[in-house]
């Protein structure tokens, strides 16, 4: 917090003044002439310029100096007591400013917590503080970024999303096939989420980093798992057989992928120390996230693929049935 000072200040009795036939100027402009001395010229002496200064042969040291002047009013001389109160206050030896407005600060040290969980403690005590008029209260500093950065990283997933999405729907030549694919990536927060949970570690800036590194991995096992059922397909499979076969056959490269990925992610996460404090919870969250996708990628990719194919399936075959009895209707027309 910022430093304060003790400091003597001079109040004005301003009733006893104007009683008095004075001005706020003469009292200032006495008690200014009681500590200042004036420069009226120069001297030379021995070629040498020397300063001439003017000031009372009294000097002004003390309080009761001060309080004991007297100064010329309307009814005689009087005291200069008679008209100021001297009294200690507090005063900023700093005052700092944004925009034109003073603020105060009240910084600290973090040990042995991290910054996710002191800033919520900090926002319920502003949520039950309540502040004076003109007056307003806000964070800033370590945690004002975080929440900065946080925002910033939801923007970068979803333009990260938004281009993956963009790059499958051109690989594919299909709409539906990247939405089958994304389906596994509301899976894989569920499984972040766990991880963290289980660990007891936060979702921090790193650890939104190891989503958006997440969202590639996890995604790379279900293009695998679609495009060796489209493959069929194009085989004469039927969709049943094809997701069947197409599981048998990418088994073993996702889980390998997939335990690679872990095994080299896993000395980061058990890291310790002042590093390991920040990159363990990216690791945790790239663990956790894969781990858990994919094994959902084997249950819920074949049931979303199959979802969708019956719908599309179901109104292809609602447009040829209405193909088809516009064709008949046209047929009879023409008969008759």
């Amino acid at each position: 917090m910022d430093r304060t000072s003790v400091e003597e200040v001079i109040e004005l009795d301003e009733d006893a003044i104007m009683d008095a036939g004075l001005t706020h100027s003469q009292v200032k402009q006495l008690i200014e002439e009681s500590f200042m001395q004036m420069n009226i010229g120069e001297m030379s002496i021995s070629n040498d310029d020397m300063p001439i200064n003017v000031r009372w042969s009294d000097a002004t040291t003390t309080q009761a100096d001060l309080l004991d002047l007297e100064i010329p009013t309307q009814d005689g001389e009087q005291s200069l007591s008679n008209f100021i109160e001297l009294n200690k206050v507090e005063v900023p030896n700093q005052i700092s400013r944004i925009d034109g407005d003073r603020f105060a600060s009240i910084t600290a040290d973090i040990e042995g917590r991290d910054l996710g969980s002191i800033n919520r403690d900090i926002q319920s005590l502003l949520d039950d503080y309540s502040t004076p008029n003109g007056y307003s209260l806000s964070v800033a500093g370590d945690l004002e970024q975080q929440q900065e950065l946080m925002q910033e990283m939801l923007i970068i997933i979803a333009i990260s999303i938004f281009l993956v999405y963009l790059v499958m729907a051109v690989q594919f030549n299909h709409l539906f096939h990247p939405v089958i694919i994304m389906s596994v990536i509301p899976m894989t927060i569920v499984g972040v989420i766990l991880g963290l949970f289980i660990t007891q570690r936060e979702l921090s800036v790193l650890s939104a980093m190891g989503i958006v590194m997440l969202i590639g991995i996890v995604l790379n096992n279900a293009i695998l798992f679609i495009d060796r059922t489209n493959q069929l397909r194009r085989s004469n499979y039927s969709v049943e057989k094809a997701l069947v076969e197409a599981g048998k056959n990418r088994i073993r490269p996702i889980f390998i992928t997939s335990l690679t990925t872990v095994g080299g992610m896993l000395p980061l996460a058990l890291a310790t120390g002042a590093g390991g404090n920040y990159q363990a919870p990216m690791a945790t969250v790239i663990i956790a996230g894969l781990l858990f996708s994919t094994f959902i990628t084997l249950v819920l990719i074949p049931a979303v693929y199959k979802l969708f194919t019956f719908k599309g399936s179901k109104s292809g075959r609602k447009r040829r049935k209405r193909r088809k009895s516009q064709d008949q209707l046209d047929e009879s027309q023409a008969v008759s």
